[in-house]
C-alpha cells in the first residue's frame, strides 16, 4: 500500500495522476489533506461538496453501512445529488459528472474478504475517476482508517486494472445514478 498522501508545494497546484489517501472523516487534519487532493481536479467549490457529502453520509451512519457496502455507495451517490439547506448539490456545481456504483468480486485473493462482492463509487468528471470506498476497513482489515479514495486518469481498462491491483478480483460498472431522476440504472 502506499504512503499516506503529503503534498509538496508544487502538487498542491497541480493535477493528481494517481492518488490513494485512507482516511477519518472525523479527523479535521485529514479532512484538509482530503480537500488538497480534490481542489486541483474539481475546484474549491465542489471539494467542499463532496467533503461535506461524505460528512453527511457518515452523520446519517448508524452502523448499518458497516457490512453493507452497496447501500453506503448508492447512498452517497444519492447525496451528491440533494441540495441541502438551499445549497447546491455535488451535481449542480460539476454538472458533467457521473456516478457509478463499481462491484469487485473474486476479492479473496487479496485482501481474504470473505463477501460475495464489495461496491464503490466512481465519480467520473474531466478526465479524472475520483473512486471513494466508505467502507475501506470491512475489505482491508489492516487498514488504520475506515475510508479510502483513488484518484486515478485513463479509460475504463486502466482504472479496472487499478482496482485489480489495488483489491485484486475483478471490477465493472454495476449501476449508474441517473441525476434527473435519482435513480440507480442497471447496467448489464
Amino acid at each position: 500500500m502506499k504512503e499516506m498522501f503529503r503534498p509538496t508545494p508544487q502538487e498542491e497546484t497541480e493535477p493528481f495522476l494517481e492518488q490513494e489517501f485512507a482516511f477519518d472523516i472525523k479527523n479535521p487534519q485529514d479532512q484538509e489533506k482530503l480537500l488538497t487532493l480534490l481542489r486541483p481536479i474539481l475546484g474549491e467549490e465542489a471539494s467542499e461538496q463532496f467533503l461535506f457529502t461524505l460528512q453527511t453520509l457518515d452523520v446519517e451512519d448508524k452502523g448499518e453501512y458497516i457490512n453493507h457496502c452497496n447501500k453506503a455507495t448508492q447512498k452517497f451517490g444519492e447525496i451528491l445529488s440533494t441540495q441541502i439547506g438551499g445549497e447546491e448539490s455535488f451535481f449542480d456545481i460539476v454538472p458533467n459528472s457521473e456516478y457509478y456504483d463499481v462491484h469487485g468480486i473474486k476479492l479473496q485473493e487479496k485482501f481474504g474478504y470473505r463477501g460475495s462482492y464489495h461496491s464503490i463509487g466512481m465519480v467520473e468528471t474531466q478526465g479524472t475517476t475520483i473512486i471513494i470506498d466508505y467502507t475501506y476497513s470491512t475489505v482491508n482489515k489492516m487498514s488504520p482508517k475506515p475510508r479510502m479514495i483513488l484518484i486515478l486518469q485513463g479509460d475504463e481498462k486502466i482504472i479496472e486494472k487499478k482496482l485489480h491491483e489495488h483489491y485484486g478480483g475483478k471490477w465493472q460498472k454495476t449501476f449508474q445514478f441517473n441525476k434527473q431522476t435519482k435513480k440507480y440504472l442497471y447496467l448489464q
